[in-house]
């Protein structure tokens, strides 16, 4: 998971983020979806091995085009208020979901746990593409006349 999401992360770096950063997002729900599909499903190490750089590809598409988008949304008096409260709104279910999932996983079945997470992924990711705000270029949800910084 973690090159997956390394190589989304230097390519951003490196390129910039896409000019439609929420439908990478959305995609990289789908992208995320498909790797946990994956997991579930396999039962050997070499599909666990890609599976786990699916959802750390499609982890890295949503989090390097969710932030930004958030931001460039936000008016630039409340940034960096709005920045403290993603970052905890990206770690906090983190604390939760982990200790729940292993308690579910513990009472049923992991594969059954693993394809909730991967439908809850695709609903999500599925959601997202059908908003049509979402479907804009970054340089679009700024008002007229408003500079935005470089994210």
């Amino acid at each position: 998971m973690a090159a997956g999401t390394a190589v989304v992360g230097v390519g951003v770096l490196l390129r910039g983020a896409s000019r439609r950063p929420g439908m990478v997002a959305a995609v990289g729900l789908l992208v995320a979806a498909l790797g946990v599909i994956m997991l579930a499903a396999g039962r050997t190490p070499s599909p666990a091995v890609l599976a786990g750089v699916l959802v750390g590809v499609g982890s890295g598409c949503f989090a390097t085009h969710v932030g930004p988008l958030v931001l460039a949304a936000t008016p630039l008096t409340h940034l960096a208020r709005v920045q403290s409260v993603l970052v905890l709104v990206q770690s906090l279910p983190l604390l939760v979901t982990a200790n729940a999932f292993g308690l579910v996983a513990e009472a049923t079945d992991v594969a059954a746990v693993l394809y909730g997470c991967a439908g809850v992924l695709a609903v999500t990711g599925l959601t997202a593409l059908a908003v049509p705000t979402l479907h804009r270029s970054s340089g679009s949800s700024a008002p007229a006349g408003v500079r935005r910084p470089n994210i």
